[in-house]
């Protein structure tokens, strides 16, 4: 679920041979794209891989809901300029991040099993109701 633009998708983007499906990944693509500026980026497969093994763990095939995912740079320059709390060089802006909750799982749980996951980066952020993923490098705050 894309809380910014209020749409659902269901789609499975890789199957059991683990071909990538192209139609799925564009549909990916526009589901995450910047709800500012409605600019679409490709997503970082391996973003999605990381949602796809944090959902395993411990979404039991609940509902994602997203956020924010991509980030056009001048929507991502708009929010740090507002003092949002975006970073200037956000991985938001190229496709490698994600800001996301399960409805039903605790925001802690969300992070302890992402940062055992060692896929990138993890940010906790409580009181905004969201953990953030990221492919860059392991780090957590």
């Amino acid at each position: 679920y894309n809380a910014q633009t209020d749409e659902r998708l269901q789609v499975t983007y890789r199957n059991q041979s683990g071909r990538y499906d192209g139609e799925a990944l564009k549909d990916i693509n526009y589901f995450l794209r910047c709800h500012h500026s409605q600019k679409i980026c490709q997503m970082d497969i391996k973003l999605l891989e990381y949602v796809n093994q944090l959902e395993k763990l411990v979404g039991r095939g609940q509902e994602i809901h997203i956020y924010s995912a991509y980030r056009s740079p001048s929507y991502n320059n708009l929010l740090v300029r507002l003092g949002r709390g975006a970073a200037p060089n956000s991985l938001h802006t190229v496709g490698q991040a994600v800001d996301l909750a399960i409805p039903g799982v605790r925001l802690s749980r969300i992070r302890r099993a992402a940062v055992k996951l060692q896929l990138g980066g993890v940010g906790y952020y409580g009181k905004r109701g969201f953990i953030h993923l990221d492919t860059g490098s392991v780090r957590y705050w």
